[in-house]
């Protein structure tokens, strides 16, 4: 429980430094930065290698068609470019909330065992950049309190996959969980590149 405790303030840590200091916006752009880069690095050296084990190299195709789709809808669809970072936003939230029941599963008494430990310090550390880049692009999009709903959100599905232990497992992994976290992946990463270049631009 403990362990639960401390990633959901983890998860809320980086919102609550963005709200703090919102007068300083050079810190909050390199809380953005810093965090994305973090996010973008959690992408390419766990969640798609996991995948690839998972389900074979075929992972990295849906993970570039969930990147590469919602541009080409922004092409087609010009005027409604910004609903559609909106939709592909949303689609990047629920591969995040299901990819939380993984962290639940990393911060039981099992995994903390078998691991000596690393896993739930891996998942405690990465939550921090995670809860920081959804404030980053929900806040601005959506408004705060769609934002503290989607971390709700995100610390609720933790929970679940800490109470549901084992059961769990065996809904979370295999070849389908891949494909779908290899698309999702690559449309978190698509939001994220392009809102960031959008909010610069504004700016």
């Amino acid at each position: 429980m403990l362990l639960f405790i401390v990633s959901c303030l983890s998860l809320a840590i980086g919102p609550l430094l963005s709200s703090q200091f919102r007068r300083y916006p050079w810190f909050v752009r390199t809380l953005n930065i810093v965090s994305m880069i973090l996010v973008m690095l959690g992408i390419g050296l766990h969640i798609m290698p996991e995948s690839v084990e998972s389900a074979g190299v075929w992972v990295l195709v849906l993970a570039l068609a969930g990147f590469v789709l919602p541009t080409l809808i922004e092409h087609i669809l010009s005027r409604a470019a910004e609903t559609v970072h909106h939709i592909t936003l949303l689609v990047g939230v629920v591969g995040l909330s299901l990819h939380a029941m993984l962290d639940g599963l990393a911060l039981t008494r099992d995994a903390y065992a078998l691991s000596a430990g690393v896993l739930p310090v891996l998942v405690l550390l990465h939550r921090f950049p995670v809860g920081q880049v959804m404030w980053a692009l929900l806040e601005p999009a959506f408004g705060r309190t769609v934002a503290v709903g989607v971390l709700a959100i995100l610390m609720l599905t933790t929970g679940a996959g800490v109470l549901l232990g084992e059961q769990m497992h065996f809904l979370v992994h295999g070849e389908v969980f891949a494909w779908f976290q290899s698309f999702m992946a690559g449309a978190l990463v698509h939001v994220m590149l392009f809102r960031s270049h959008s909010h610069q631009h504004s700016d």
